[in-house]
């Protein structure tokens, strides 16, 4: 998709800003965490159509058995 490396540059760039700050600013009592949520409906995200709603298969009856369990829900980006 058309401007996927600026959207990835931006988050990369702020996961390690979110590292940095904690390591920097952490020493003096200051906690520095991000929220990094998987896709949600935007004009950006109008080209998945009905497909964005396969992210929310958490928030489904399908996923009750999932239970305090910490994932990362980007469809494997995080793991490439």
């Amino acid at each position: 998709m058309p401007g996927t490396s600026l959207y990835g540059a931006s988050k990369a760039a702020l996961v390690l800003l979110t590292k940095a700050w904690a390591a920097e600013f952490g020493p003096g009592g200051v906690r520095v965490n991000a929220v990094n949520p998987g896709p949600t409906r935007t004009e950006g995200t109008a080209v998945l159509g009905e497909a964005i709603d396969e992210f929310t298969y958490l928030a489904s009856d399908d996923a009750s058995f999932v239970h305090g369990a910490i994932l990362a829900v980007d469809g494997g980006r995080t793991a490439a």
